[in-house]
């Protein structure tokens, strides 16, 4: 493997095998678990039990090109034509050996993985807790088969995390704590009317604070759909991107939920109670982060009217302003199209991180190309963003 350029990256991703969730399933589940049922041309649908997921339903036999958007989402090159395609079943999408040879390939030292598809599916399984979380040990099993948590210290995959009910999380958090996971993923938004900062959930957020595990925000297709998306008059449940309207990217999808997800985690004062716990938001974009620099002035203790106390700090009083609090805890990485020099004014160079989001569309096709987005940074912060941050946030 090439030495010079090396980088670590903070988001790849690879495609689920399809008996991600069903390998390792507790048999007296086997009624609800989470599957796919494929046509004879390989397409299929997502289901849980006998219902099909809403969002995540969709199961791709093909998928785009890796950065065939070219940065931002417009038009295939020439109009009229679709964009190409290749087959989602290809090793390096599906095999850690595979997948570390394209690594090699890109000068790719170190990678944080994800799965493309298994973040759309725990808002479908809020109903039956006791199924979700099953699924979700499933899933976790299977990761640990195939992707393993710290792969030859390179391929550092993230298990699944849901907050419905605070033991089964916080057993699931032992489990594969114990196992190696230096990071979980957790989706943006409230928790079944409640707030992911809310003291009810102290018990998983202890551990997880104890071990120092990164707690990571991919963009979701989650709950704000419904909420936010029914309320204005658009789809409640789209099932596929082409079914998401460009209200719905503005105020369900990405921004608008890490926004508010991290706001609530600052003044429910979680990171007061729970001091080494860091979140690290991937694509996301960055920009909100400038947005949320007006909560020091609607939490300063001389706002100008009486307030009750225990109501307006749930969580106990911050011990700093919330900008503060935001830069010693939130690491994002930035969208091939947001301005790094933009965010390097809001967020501290050692809080960036490089994400190619290989092999998405929208993506790097090749993590050798990432630092062309950095030609206006300084070259120490570049290194820290492409290499530095990663390793000192995963302790590797």
């Amino acid at each position: 493997m090439s030495t010079s350029p090396r980088f670590c990256d903070a988001e790849r991703h690879f495609h689920e095998a399809d008996d991600s969730f069903t390998r390792h399933l507790e048999a007296k589940f086997a009624d609800r678990a989470v599957h796919v049922v494929r046509n004879a041309d390989r397409t299929g649908t997502w289901y849980f039990g006998d219902t099909p997921l809403a969002y995540g339903r969709r199961a791709n036999a093909r998928i785009l090109v890796p950065g065939s958007y070219g940065g931002i989402p417009t038009a295939p090159p020439n109009e009229g034509e679709a964009f190409a395609t290749v087959d989602a079943f290809q090793p390096q999408f599906v095999d850690r050996d595979a997948y570390l040879t394209i690594m090699d390939e890109q000068c790719v030292e170190r990678a944080l993985v994800m799965p493309v598809h298994a973040f759309n599916v725990t808002w479908d399984l809020r109903r039956d807790v006791q199924a979700a979380y099953a699924n979700l040990r499933a899933f976790n099993r299977y990761l640990e088969d195939d992707w393993g948590y710290a792969h030859r210290d390179r391929i550092y995959s993230t298990p699944l995390m849901a907050l419905f009910d605070v033991q089964e999380a916080r057993r699931e958090l032992e489990r594969v704590l114990n196992g190696g996971a230096r990071a979980i993923l957790l989706n943006t938004g409230p928790v079944l009317g409640r707030s992911p900062g809310d003291r009810m959930f102290d018990p998983f957020w202890s551990m997880a604070n104890e071990a120092g595990t990164l707690v990571v925000f991919h963009i979701d297709h989650f709950s704000y759909h419904e909420f936010f998306g029914g309320a204005w008059g658009e789809c409640a449940e789209p099932t596929s991107e082409a079914e998401v309207s460009a209200f719905q990217w503005l105020a369900c999808v990405g921004a608008r939920p890490m926004m508010d997800t991290m706001a609530s985690l600052v003044l429910h004062n979680l990171f007061g109670r729970f001091p080494n716990l860091n979140v690290l938001s991937v694509s996301n974009g960055s920009t909100w982060i400038r947005d949320l620099a007006r909560l020091d002035k609607s939490s300063s203790p001389s706002y100008p009217w009486p307030r009750d106390e225990a109501q307006w700090w749930p969580g106990g009083r911050l011990t700093a302003p919330p900008s503060e609090l935001i830069r010693e805890h939130l690491y994002v990485a930035p969208f091939v199209q947001d301005d790094v020099v933009e965010i390097l004014s809001y967020v501290d160079e050692g809080h960036v991180l490089m994400a190619t989001d290989y092999p998405h569309p929208d993506g790097f096709a090749d993590a050798r190309d990432y630092p062309s987005i950095l030609s206006d940074v300084p070259e120490r912060a570049a290194r820290s963003i492409t290499y530095d941050n990663f390793r000192r946030l995963l302790k590797v």
